[in-house]
């Protein structure tokens, strides 16, 4: 009797992760991330681009999000007939055409209007650098669920001294984090 007690109580706590996991189980939210629509014609970094849409990837995190492959993307954006001369890639009509051609809950693009940073002399007898830098970042969601469509503005305008902290390579991936922060999808969820 002991001996078969014990046996159920082995097989029940191996099969107990089992069923939890089966009954936790959900469908992560579909996401897709554009690429970067820059606009300033003198800013073509490609590398503090990435940079900016690593982070924006890095928030819509697995198991609550999954991303649209950049394959799918690049077949929506090719299938869709829109003259980007005329509107703009963040238009409420494109981006719910991206979420109707890949299947995704959420449509989300970073656009850099402006970004330009400056090295200048200011000075005759006694010359100091001054770096300006301005900064203009927007992103746009569209959420084919709600039919709900909002754009997010961030930018930065500094008159300093050069240093580290004031260069593009560094205010362009912060002001990133700021937009992720403004956001309405967390990371993780809330459970309602």
């Amino acid at each position: 009797m002991l001996r078969k007690t014990i046996i159920i109580l082995f097989v029940f706590a191996f099969c107990l992760p089992i069923m939890v996991s089966s009954i936790c189980a959900f469908q992560p939210t579909s996401v897709v991330i554009l690429p970067t629509y820059n606009t300033d014609k003198y800013f073509q970094d490609e590398e503090i681009i990435s940079a900016m849409e690593y982070k924006l990837k890095r928030h819509f995190r697995y198991p609550f999000y999954e991303l649209v492959t950049p394959e799918n993307i690049n077949n929506a954006m090719n299938s869709l007939d829109y003259n980007l001369k005329e509107k703009n890639p963040y238009d409420r009509e494109y981006l719910k055409g991206i979420s109707e051609k890949t299947c995704a809950d959420i449509v989300v693009i970073l656009h850099l209007k402006k970004a330009y940073s400056y090295t200048y002399i200011r000075g005759i007898r006694n010359p100091e650098y001054i770096q300006d830098t301005y900064v203009e970042l927007y992103c746009y969601i569209y959420n084919d669920k709600d039919n709900y469509y909002n754009k997010f503005h961030t930018g930065k305008n500094t008159t300093d001294w050069p240093n580290i902290h004031s260069g593009l390579d560094y205010v362009l991936p912060e002001l990133t984090d700021e937009l992720v922060k403004k956001l309405p999808y967390k990371t993780i969820p809330d459970t309602k």
